[in-house]
């Protein structure tokens, strides 16, 4: 597995919904040397993060990026099958175990609750105030009547009349975010929250057509790997810094998780690459804390690899159907 094409060439996606307990894998959110570029959060990240464990499971502490990779290459596959069945009022129940700072938190099922048809988030076990969650929630569900089955709120129907071609797909995510108008970047974390509440639900030709756009994607590169002790898949985008015009650094990548016998997006992480020099003004002090006086010079203009790479941060998903009693 050296690239996109090889990769999706096995990547079947045929399974049906997994049993509970099958999926299990991680990502996670931001690495602190990266507050210069801070990635845009997912829109159902908007409520605190705390609040929004929606997925994850086990892996070590020190997982290392174990080879280098080939650029990616458009792929050509078409793999395909029936997600579930549609079910009215079915929900989706996330869990997650993340791994950020130096330590694992785990969230159970039913911690967040997204409801299937739009993939609404309805519950949130720890948000602090219930009220303010229901104005969230009131918000959603207006949202949804007035613009309809939208890449913001998708439903079976939808998603199953959606053309898996790139620019098709491409057009759907622009369509409701980023103001029609997205880089890779913003393409990328619409792609993970879609993943990250409603991962289950995906026909299999557009997980397959999502793969396809990220492989267009600038040094997007596809390999294997180990996370919790367990193969996957992993295809990587470099995360970039303009710092001036001609000058751009790149400190990390993230990634995505593909299980190669579920054939599914499993989870997802940050792969720290390179540093700051070593150097007092060049020490990022992280989001909200009093900034370090500006390097006069280009002393701080460049990266020193982290060699080899070590994920930051993981967050590992599993999802599950609910059907409500009656339906």
């Amino acid at each position: 597995m050296n690239d996109i094409d090889e990769l999706l060439r096995d990547f079947r996606s045929t399974l049906d919904e997994p049993p509970r307990g099958a999926l299990a894998r991680a990502r996670s959110r931001a690495l602190a040397n990266r507050a210069a570029r801070a990635r845009s959060r997912p829109r159902w990240l908007a409520i605190p993060a705390t609040a929004i464990g929606v997925t994850a499971v086990a892996v070590t502490a020190s997982l290392l990026f174990g080879q280098s990779s080939p650029p990616g290459t458009t792929p050509t596959a078409q793999p395909g099958s029936a997600a579930p069945p549609a079910v009215p009022g079915q929900l989706i129940l996330p869990s997650s175990r993340r791994f950020a700072d130096g330590q694992w938190t785990d969230e159970p099922p039913g911690h967040i609750t997204v409801e299937r048809d739009g993939l609404l988030i309805i519950d949130n076990a720890e948000h602090s105030s219930r009220e303010s969650f229901q104005q969230y929630v009131a918000q959603q569900r207006a949202e949804f009547a007035q613009q309809g089955a939208s890449w913001r709120y998708p439903t079976a129907e939808w998603l199953e009349a959606l053309d898996p071609s790139p620019a098709s797909l491409l057009a759907a995510i622009q369509s409701t975010a980023c103001g029609g108008e997205c880089t890779e970047w913003q393409v990328w974390n619409e792609i993970e929250s879609m993943m990250a509440r409603g991962e289950v639900v995906l026909p299999p030709r557009i997980r397959a057509g999502l793969l396809r756009l990220l492989g267009t994607f600038d040094g997007v590169t596809a390999y294997e790997d180990t996370v919790d002790g367990r193969p996957v898949r992993v295809v990587s985008l470099p995360d970039t810094v303009e710092v001036r015009p001609g000058l751009t650094l790149s400190y990390s990548r993230a990634e995505l998780y593909i299980d190669p016998d579920l054939n599914r997006f499993v989870g997802s992480g940050i792969l720290e690459t390179g540093r700051s020099p070593d150097l007092p003004q060049c020490v990022n002090t992280g989001i909200g804390a009093t900034p370090l006086p500006r390097p006069t010079g280009d002393e701080c203009l460049e990266v020193v690899p982290v060699d080899p790479p070590v994920r930051v941060a993981i967050r590992l998903w599993e999802q599950t159907l609910e059907t409500p009693a009656g339906s």
